[in-house]
């Protein structure tokens, strides 16, 4: 029994490196192309956006609703955008999603080069932007679904989780920080940049994919919108691992929101930073999210059925208690480093489960 269960074990890990030599297509590396330009425009209003509230005013809530406008579409409008998703284009959709991005951020610049900005103006350029990202990253979640096999889908998530912190954290970040030294209407200019890149990506992919697989729509047109969502509400309430996710979700990204609408003060008052040391910080973290995004299916192989995403949150709490005993610059890198890992390491598993 013992050299069958070697055996198998041995069969199971040919099996897995087989399939990470598979190719994933030319349509998931444009689908890939869009997201990266993507999350680097996210990476820089990410850091660009609370700074500039920072420098309107020196009122630790008003500049804390600005980060917290970012956010709250996330809460109001996820169940909304996945209907719309079921009952359009995704390429489409995501497309114009990103193309008023674009348009936002242009407009931005303007804004702040005759010193127009101001915190409700700003509050209001990060809800709008973040209901466009919530569209857009919601058709990306059912996108991927569609551009590769099941058996490929944790692979296909890690690049895309692995391009998204690259792209955000190491490279998005430092690169806001240093452009607003230069001037803080200058960021934006570059997440226009990013948008006209990820939507030209979109472009190319709808061309070699239309009315395709990734393009279609779920629910036919008969279900009212009303339906869909108490339908979609309801069958996440009935179904006990569902339900959990949905209220753990509710605890975590609570938790997050919190903590992101006052990380510039605490990098500028307690840790005393600059822009360029923020972006810093957010690039070192970031190293970690690379790792966890690769590292996530064999973690995942390696821990009983389930126990990933447990782990995960204990490490992620024990990692910020750490944070909040020891609020160095050395301590503060090393946990946003590692927590950074675990974070990606938790969403790949749980797209998969989903």
């Amino acid at each position: 029994m013992s050299m069958r269960w070697c055996n198998s074990e041995s069969e199971g890990l040919s099996d897995v490196i087989d399939r990470s030599k598979v190719a994933l297509g030319a349509n998931f590396w444009r689908f890939w192309a869009a997201s990266l330009a993507s999350n680097l425009s996210d990476g820089l209003a990410m850091i660009a956006l609370p700074w500039l509230a920072a420098t309107v005013t020196d009122e630790p809530l008003l500049v804390g609703l600005v980060a917290a406008c970012g956010r709250l579409p996330w809460l109001l409008l996820a169940m909304p955008a996945g209907v719309l998703v079921d009952r359009v284009s995704k390429l489409g959709l995501m497309t114009l999603a990103n193309t008023v991005r674009c348009v936002l951020w242009a407009s931005l610049c303007l804004i702040i080069l005759a010193e127009q900005a101001s915190v409700p103006l700003l509050a209001g350029f990060a809800f709008l932007a973040t209901t466009m990202e919530v569209v857009y990253d919601i058709a990306t979640e059912t996108t991927t679904n569609a551009l590769v096999s099941g058996n490929d889908l944790e692979r296909a998530n890690g690049h895309l989780r692995t391009a998204a912190l690259v792209a955000q954290e190491i490279a998005g970040r430092p690169l806001g920080g240093l452009l607003l030294r230069v001037g803080t209407f200058l960021p934006f200019v570059f997440n226009a940049i990013a948008m006209i890149l990820s939507v030209a990506a979109l472009l190319m992919l709808r061309k070699h994919q239309m009315e395709g697989a990734a393009d279609s729509t779920t629910h036919g047109p008969e279900a009212s919108a009303r339906e869909s969502l108490r339908l979609g509400l309801s069958t996440v309430w009935r179904h006990p691992l569902l339900r959990l996710m949905l209220l753990m979700s509710l605890i975590i990204n609570g938790s997050f929101s919190l903590a992101l609408s006052t990380q510039v003060l605490f990098m500028q008052d307690t840790l005393g930073l600059g822009s360029v040391g923020f972006g810093v910080i957010m690039a070192i973290s970031a190293l970690g999210g690379v790792v966890g995004g690769q590292m996530a299916a064999y973690l995942k192989a390696k821990l009983p059925n389930g126990q990933l995403p447990p782990v995960c949150l204990f490490a992620m709490g024990a990692s910020y208690l750490l944070l909040g005993l020891f609020p160095t610059v050395a301590v503060t890198a090393a946990v946003y480093c590692f927590v950074s890992a675990i974070i990606v390491t938790y969403s790949v598993s749980l797209y998969a489960i989903r």
